[in-house]
């Protein structure tokens, strides 16, 4: 990574996590340079507003998903597989960056018109690739009565969740995190793949993951292990 995308991936990170905790409203572009050791002056150098610096950084939020999430699954050819490798990619990303890129992209709403619509196609693109993988799955028998819009909002909203109660400490590594949440939004959404698993989702085990720890640094999945 070159040096620019470097500090640029730090001030998007660091403005995220200002957003996050005092809104966009309330924070200026001073807080965000002091944040990251840089001038006001200095940070001018790379965005001369606010909103400049929100859009670029929602599009950097959305490129991490297109690489991490959605590249390293499109080949694989059984959507069930897919979903769940996805989800994985998904429930990682999120993880790694502490939440606060993924909880700023809903800050896209402030954008002027034209910039909004552009995160807005992106956005869509990614609800229409999970939609489409559910209705491959659908189409397998594996979702009966099922219907694919509900299951693909579900999915969303559990996922991003995360990125309120997620906290890097606890008794659960990342991969156990991840398991234990593609085991909650997939496997009981796939006929036979939940087994020995309630028919409704309990959200009590949502709650017990809260205090989950992160460990190994975060390799996108192309894959999933078979079950024994």
């Amino acid at each position: 990574m070159q040096a620019r995308q470097i500090r640029l991936a730090n001030i998007y990170n660091a403005a995220a996590e200002i957003f996050c905790h005092k809104g966009y409203d309330a924070t200026t572009l001073g807080e965000i340079a002091k944040a990251v050791n840089l001038t006001k002056a200095g940070l001018y150098h790379y965005f001369q507003t606010k909103e400049e610096l929100l859009f670029s950084m929602v599009n950097y939020a959305m490129d991490l998903v297109d690489y991490h999430v959605i590249d390293p699954v499109r080949d694989i050819p059984d959507p069930r597989d897919r979903l769940r490798a996805m989800t994985a990619n998904y429930v990682n990303l999120i993880m790694g960056n502490g939440g606060y890129l993924t909880r700023t992209i809903d800050e896209s709403r402030r954008l002027q018109r034209t910039r909004s619509r552009r995160v807005q196609r992106r956005r869509r693109a990614f609800y229409d690739f999970v939609r489409g993988t559910i209705q491959e799955a659908k189409d397998l028998g594996a979702l009966p009565d099922t219907n694919v819009s509900m299951a693909t909002l579900s999915f969303f909203g559990i996922i991003l969740y995360m990125a309120e109660w997620y906290r890097p400490t606890g008794a659960l590594s990342r991969a156990e995190v991840a398991e234990q949440i593609v085991r909650i939004t997939v496997d009981r959404m796939l006929l036979g793949e939940g087994r020995g698993l309630p028919h409704r989702l309990n959200f009590y085990e949502l709650d017990k993951l809260r205090d989950a720890r992160p460990n190994a640094a975060y390799t996108p999945h192309s894959g999933v292990r078979k079950r024994s």
